[in-house]
């Protein structure tokens, strides 16, 4: 699988993508709810944790929803790849654990979105 990543990426993210890409698929609806589900986790987790990037996580929700809104079928796993990269916190950088833990998911993000013609959706940190 690792010939179908979106070029863009480091050792370490694509590492962590290619894996994402080898589970079984979902439904957008479940995506979708896992990145409104997450993005209250940070919400909620802000409050207590100076350190999250509450603009960015913002910003990577909002892409991954158009992106789920406007990919193709085809493109699915790509995007369910991106998808349980910001959701999972089990990536490069921990989204919870540092000032730009979001970093890595944006740099995913962004690699997709560029890979499947949607550089409009890409997020600017």
């Amino acid at each position: 699988m690792t010939n179908n990543l979106p070029p863009g990426l480091t050792a370490k993210t694509s590492e962590v993508f290619a894996s994402y890409l080898e589970t079984a698929p979902r439904s957008r609806a479940s995506l979708e709810r896992a990145v409104k589900a997450h993005l209250t986790e940070v919400n909620l987790a802000s409050e207590t944790n100076e350190l999250l990037d509450l603009s960015t996580a913002r910003k990577l929700a909002q892409g991954l929803l158009g992106l789920l809104e406007r990919s193709q079928d085809e493109h699915l796993p790509l995007v369910q790849g991106a998808v349980l990269y910001f959701v999972e916190d089990d990536d490069a950088e921990s989204d919870f654990d540092s000032a730009v833990g979001f970093d890595d998911d944006v740099e995913v993000f962004n690699a997709v979105c560029r890979h499947l013609g949607l550089a409009e959706l890409v997020v600017n940190v």
